[in-house]
């Protein structure tokens, strides 16, 4: 059996535990007696007893704002939230060699190599729940997909000009003249149409950095077939796209 406070309970006994030094250090005028001989001045009596007052609330502060700080701490964490994706996670980094790493307040994910290539993984659960997949390849030029269903996705704008549409997407570009073959393209088509299932998409950028994948509230069910479908639409742009 495991006999160590759960951190909700270390917690509320730090902030029980800071509320009793302070309720003793309040009445510091009956303890000062009980620390000195009977027949101690008066004045040592009122010397310890400000003594005790000035060190018991400040224990008592401390130790309840320890508790609050704990319990801030255990409010940021989602490890909860994010163990559900935790099995499927580890079932794909193992495939390119990587470990885990978990962080209680971001989520979860792994960095490995691939291709030469340096590729991020982070799934955010909650607040807000994002899954990301970053592929590194500098961009020739700044490209964007978004799904051809969201709001303004036909509209055109200076920094992203509309290239054109193709079922169930978008694509913009810097230069839509250069990026228009791209439309064209039956292995980078496909690969956009099968991510463009997943209606958690919420697009995908090709810039100086590389290849970011991102989606919204994916279940943990979908995760690897989401990925899988991400690093493929990833390693197009960065075969047809990239410096």
């Amino acid at each position: 059996m495991n006999e160590s406070l759960s951190p909700k309970l270390l917690a509320v006994s730090l902030l029980f535990a800071g509320v009793l030094v302070l309720a003793t250090a309040t009445h510091a005028a009956e303890l000062a007696p009980l620390l000195l001989d009977l027949d101690e001045a008066s004045a040592d009596a009122a010397q310890v007893e400000l003594g005790v007052m000035v060190v018991g609330m400040g224990l008592g502060f401390a130790l309840m704002a320890l508790g609050v700080h704990r319990g801030l701490l255990i409010a940021r964490d989602r490890t909860h939230e994010y163990l559900p994706y935790l099995p499927e996670l580890e079932r794909l980094a193992g495939e390119f060699g990587a470990r885990i790493q978990q962080d209680p307040r971001e989520g979860l994910g792994f960095v490995t190599s691939h291709h030469g290539s340096r590729l991020d993984v982070l799934v955010q659960p909650a607040d807000p729940s994002r899954t990301r997949l970053f592929l590194e390849s500098p961009a020739q030029q700044r490209l964007m997909v978004l799904s051809a269903h969201g709001q303004g996705s036909d509209l055109d704008d200076a920094e992203w000009r509309l290239v054109g549409r193709r079922g169930a997407w978008v694509l913009r570009a810097q230069m839509p003249g250069l990026a228009r073959p791209l439309l064209e393209d039956r292995e980078l088509a496909d690969s956009l149409d099968e991510l463009c299932t997943y209606d958690e998409l919420i697009g995908v950028r090709h810039d100086q950095l590389g290849v970011e994948v991102l989606a919204g509230g994916l279940p943990p069910d979908q995760l690897i077939d989401f990925l899988r479908a991400a690093l493929a639409v990833a390693r197009n742009f960065q075969a047809r796209n990239g410096v």
